[in-house]
Formats: structure tokens, sequence, C-alpha cells
């Protein structure tokens, strides 16, 4: 492991300064290729080599501490914020696995404006922050190697258009099947197995294990990990979590095809949007042994659906998914908005007009933000039945 002598401010301003953040980023893809390249291998010892080298290397270290940086985030239980490029040098010297402890989660309480619902982010130290950026470089070309080619959240090129796209593909022919699963993970992040990530995801097992037992500081009370769940503050979390439901499309056409073939892929196919599943079928009969084959995939890292969101639907008479409601009519699908998601972002500007403390110019500019980003999320969407 390289070490550093003390430097002084003004020396390691120049060194960051002087960074090719071109050659940097140009350095990482290149090391990102290699391990996507042994991954698709299947060569679990080259992986973890290169992993090892990436992680260990400066340029991708200030990488990590420039995207931490980037933006105003809140401190961490130590209060720390790297402001100056001094600060950020010597916080990208430091990144190291050796004796690593991650802090305890800082848990803040935060209520909606406009619903009244409560959430309560759990906020890691700037520190830990770059270190979970720094093994996610690692971790994210074995990910993308092994995932699902119809999973679209929290993943390079894909977006909820893409989801959109795919679920009219998956309804449209003639011969399309007639019912949809559509399946909702309940508290998928809260609920996650640590026992079962830490021995299946292909990252340094140490590492992560710290990751997952930081516990958490709230009030001023320290709450040690409770053996589940992972932080929505970590840059980690999403690719962990995407990792964690990889594996759904391969279980549900084994259990509905078994050995058969040609196998009838309409009947069980399977899309993914974060912890949103729909499952294409042919028969209500198909759909319960569709629910009860994820239900099992679920239970083994300590997941299951939410009962009020799971539900069997037909494609003619409508169904729900993203915020969007797709109905088949004479061999047609349309996709409307949701009323749903109207209603939600009508109150939305209702309680950011009569609670805003900002000048007309301004509230008219936010106004405009939202909008524009309402319509171009609905943009391929019909306005109304």
């Amino acid at each position: 492991m390289t070490t550093f002598e003390p430097c002084t401010d003004a020396y390691l301003t120049k060194l960051w300064e002087h960074i090719n953040w071109d050659s940097a980023e140009q350095k990482l893809l290149d090391m990102q290729a290699q391990i996507s390249r042994a991954a698709y291998r299947k060569d679990a010892d080259a992986i973890k080599e290169l992993q090892q080298t990436l992680v260990c290397d400066l340029d991708v270290k200030c990488l990590a501490v420039r995207h931490v940086t980037s933006t105003s985030c809140s401190p961490g239980v130590d209060g720390v914020r790297w402001r100056t490029a001094a600060e950020k040098m010597r916080a990208a010297m430091s990144l190291t696995s050796k004796d690593y402890k991650p802090s305890p989660l800082r848990q803040i309480k935060l209520v909606a404006k406009n619903t009244g619902r409560e959430r309560y982010p759990q906020l890691p130290t700037y520190y830990d922050r770059a270190m979970s950026v720094l093994y996610g470089y690692s971790l994210i070309p074995v990910t993308e190697a092994y995932a699902e080619r119809k999973s679209f959240a929290f993943r390079p090129g894909r977006s909820t258009q893409d989801a959109h796209a795919y679920v009219i593909e998956m309804i449209r022919k003639e011969d399309a099947p007639a019912f949809v699963f559509y399946g909702d993970v309940k508290a998928c992040y809260a609920n996650i197995q640590h026992d079962w990530l830490i021995a299946h995801a292909p990252m340094n097992k140490q590492v992560l294990s710290k990751f997952l037992s930081a516990g958490i500081v709230f009030d001023g009370e320290l709450f040690p990990s409770a053996g589940t769940g992972i932080s929505e503050g970590s840059n980690l979390s999403p690719y962990l979590a995407n990792f964690t439901l990889d594996g759904m499309q391969k279980k549900v056409y084994e259990t509905l095809h078994g050995t058969t073939s040609p196998m009838d892929y309409a009947n069980g196919n399977l899309l993914r949007f974060a912890d949103d599943i729909l499952v294409t079928v042919r028969t209500q009969e198909a759909a319960q042994i569709v629910r009860q084959c994820l239900t099992e995939f679920l239970a083994e890292r300590g997941l299951a659906f939410s009962e009020e969101k799971t539900k069997v639907c037909s494609v003619t008479e409508g169904f729900t998914f993203l915020s969007r409601t797709y109905v088949k009519k004479d061999g047609l699908v349309y996709s409307y908005l949701a009323d749903a998601a109207v209603e939600r972002f009508i109150e939305d500007l209702r309680m950011t007009i009569s609670t805003s403390r900002k000048s007309q110019r301004d509230l008219i500019l936010l106004l405009n933000r939202k909008l524009k980003g309402w319509a171009g999320y609905f943009r391929c969407t019909v306005s109304a039945p």
C-alpha cells in the first residue's frame, strides 16, 4: 500500500488543481472495461484482482472525492465537509480499506409539506460517501455484466422511458398474454438481509460488511445494525438492491416452463424497475404460480411482496405501472396518465405556491422547472382516455 507523507495545504492545493480529469475518467473507464470482461468470462480471481487495483488507484480516488463534493451534501455524524482543494486532495490520499471503520449514519426526520409524510434519510460522513463511491466504481461493471436485460432502474443508459417502451412491446402483439402480474417489493432497502448480500455480492466482503454494520445515530442515540437493510444515502445501495433482485426472470421461466422447448417466452416475460415488477402471463393460474415462485425468491433475501399493492390485472381492463395506466383496446395499446399521479402533481403545485416565500420571479422559475419535468416524463403518454 502506498503511503503519503504529510504535505502542506499549498502543495495539496496545487496537486488537486493540476489533476487531468479527462485522463482520470478515461483511466477509470479502461479499468472498469477490464473488470467487465473478466465478469463476462466469469473469472472470479481476475475480478477480485482488478477491483483491488481500481480502488487503490489515486486518480480513481480523486474522482470519488470529486463526485462527493460536486453537490451540496449534508455532513454525517462528524460534521465534516470537504470544501477546499487541499481538503479534497488530503481526503483522496487517505481513502483506504486498511483499518477502515465506517461511522454510524446520521438519521434525520423530514416531513413533506404537501402530504405530511415523514421520511428518515440516513446521511453518511463525507469519508464514507467517498468510500462507497470508490467501491461502487469497482462493483458496477460486475453487476452490469450479471444484470437482467429488462431491468431499467439505476443503470447506465437506461430510464423510465425505456421501461415504458418495453411495457408496450410486451402486450402489443396479437398473441400477447391477456394478463399481467404486478408485484411491489415491500420496503426493499430496509429489509435486504446482510448475510445474503455479504455471501453473494461481487465486491470486497470485509468492506461491504463494515458498510452494512455501521449502525445509525438518531436524536443523539446509537442504534446498532439489526442485520437487515441498506442505506438510501449510500452510492452503493441502488447497485446492491438491483443485484439482490436480479435472477427473477430465470426463476420464473424455470418454474413455468422447466426444460420445455420451444419455450413460450411471452408467458412469464418479466420487466423490473427497481422494486416494481411486471410479468405477462396467459392465465390467472400462471399468475399465481409466478407469485409463489417470486415470493420464495424474495424470502431467501429477507424480502416480501406488499400484499395491498401486488395484484393480477387484465390488459384489456388496464393496469398501472410507473404512474401510467396501460390499456389494450382493439389490438392497440394506449398509455394514459394515472389518476393518482395527476392528483399528486396538482397537490405538489398547490403546496409549492401556497407555502412559497420566494419572489414572484423565482416562484415562476420553480414552477416552470416542475412543469417541464412533468411534461418530459409524460411526453409519450395520452393525456386522457
